[in-house]
């Protein structure tokens, strides 16, 4: 099912107040972002993450696949770290990884984050070698778009009832994940799409 629900997210966006020095840390992250080019999440991306989190108190356990320098992981945190609950970021680039650590530990979050410097497939194959595998309430992935649909396979084993997955940038990317659709579509699998940026969109699937 695809919804568009723009306004829900217009009105979030003007009355969501950060701390200041959230604010702040946001704000650097996302300059430092457009002066070198690098991919980060949209602000209404982040906010519904936030959004999502303060919104549902059962999300204690998140996975997030692809945390670049930490915005998105921030976004989350600032939730999370209110419940003490947990962030299990998965990121592959040592020089995202340097600044991830940098921008979190800033922030005094790192105590709530789990920092995982791998390749996300590998690491994914691991957890699900385990006899006790670990169950995350939300997984948000927002990595190289061809890999969607093997994320996918490899975290199905990963979330339980009530789960939620969001994927980022799949209106814009969709010719690179089309495999993804595909399978959902053959398996039956609902999944709903949110236009949240007018170029670009996210897919949400609940166990």
């Amino acid at each position: 099912m695809k919804i568009i629900v723009e306004f829900v997210i217009i009105v979030y966006i003007k009355n969501r107040m950060f701390d200041k020095n959230i604010q702040n840390k946001i704000s650097e992250i996302r300059k430092f972002g457009k002066e070198n080019n690098i991919p980060n999440v949209t602000e209404n991306v982040g906010l519904f993450l936030n959004f999502i989190i303060k919104n549902n108190k059962n999300i204690k356990n998140v996975l997030e696949i692809g945390s670049c320098n930490g915005l998105s992981s921030i976004y989350m945190i600032s939730e999370l770290s209110k419940r003490n609950g947990k962030l299990n970021t998965i990121e592959y680039v040592p020089h995202s990884i340097l600044r991830l650590k940098k921008n979190i530990n800033s922030l005094n979050f790192d105590k709530y984050t789990n920092i995982i410097s791998s390749d996300a497939i590998l690491y994914l194959n691991k957890l699900n070698k385990k006899i006790i595998k670990p169950k995350y309430d939300l997984i948000f992935i927002d990595a190289m778009k061809k890999q969607y649909l093997d994320y996918y396979l490899n975290i199905i084993n990963l979330i339980k009832k009530g789960s939620v997955i969001i994927f980022d940038d799949v209106i814009k990317y969709k010719y690179k994940m089309q495999n993804l659709y595909d399978y959902l579509e053959k398996e039956n699998i609902k999944y709903t799409i949110i236009n949240i940026d007018f170029d670009d969109g996210i897919m949400i699937l609940k166990k």
